[in-house]
């Protein structure tokens, strides 16, 4: 396989700290994804991180189906790279395509990875609302959790259970969520799990004012409530805040071949 080019390497490290931090240069977008695409037709990157990039470039545009069917690709090519799952699994996880974010997860877990790779995975199946999977693969890759929060990952499945929220349900939600804040013409640019007691409240940011968000919250409990019958809200609820409100806090899995 040929190695990325420095310049499609340096341009897909941009993308992801662009996605990462929930930012957005229109013209720099523009121009990485042109960059990947020559350098995937000429043979000049490999393909993998190539379609790494246009996914990225793709979905910081908006561009849903098109940003999953690249990154899609990306992992085909590439299914024990750690820096392919990885950021793919960022991205399947924000734009709310969780059974693609658990498979990548499940993937980087399942090979040798830094330890920085294995918190990522973990915080995946997390935001997965798939908390006895995190407590199960944490203790397969070493990783310990302190009695603090096993206590409170057991409070939250009790609620979960108690309600028949089981994972597949719990994914529809998230799923459900994000497609109608996309379905009314708006971008989730980066998303946070957020505990308050024993509640969740999964926060989906978009370039929005506030006006707007509140208008996307009842999108969201409109759709919840015609999808399910119960979307248990006792367990987790969803809401927009703006972008401008999002503060980064995690890593980033960079290329350096």
């Amino acid at each position: 396989m040929n190695q990325p080019a420095q310049a499609g390497v340096q341009g897909l490290n941009e993308l992801y700290h662009m996605v990462a931090h929930g930012q957005n240069n229109a013209l720099a977008v523009k121009r990485y994804e042109r960059e990947a695409r020559t350098l995937l037709a000429r043979d000049g990157m490999a393909p993998a991180f190539a379609w790494l990039a246009i996914g990225a470039a793709t979905f910081l545009q908006g561009k849903h189906s098109e940003s999953v069917e690249a990154l899609s690709n990306a992992v085909k090519l590439a299914p024990q790279d750690e820096p392919v799952l990885g950021n793919a699994c960022s991205i399947f996880s924000i734009a709310g395509e969780t059974e693609l974010a658990v498979d990548a997860a499940h993937r980087l877990l399942g090979i040798v990875v830094t330890r920085d790779g294995k918190l990522g995975a973990l915080r995946a199946l997390e935001k997965a609302l798939r908390f006895e999977e995190v407590l199960e693969m944490g203790e397969k890759v070493n990783l310990q959790f302190s009695d603090a929060y096993r206590e409170s990952a057991a409070s939250l499945l009790s609620i979960a259970n108690a309600h028949g929220a089981t994972p597949d349900l719990r994914a529809k939600l998230i799923d459900a969520a994000a497609e109608a804040v996309r379905s009314r013409g708006c971008i989730v640019r980066q998303s946070t799990l957020v505990q308050v007691d024993d509640q969740l409240r999964y926060e989906l940011f978009i370039d929005e004012t506030a006006r707007r968000c509140a208008e996307m919250n009842f999108a969201i409990a409109q759709a919840l409530y015609e999808k399910f019958d119960d979307p248990v809200p006792e367990f987790v609820t969803f809401s927009c805040r703006p972008l401008s409100s999002f503060q980064f806090n995690g890593d980033i899995i960079e290329v350096h071949r």
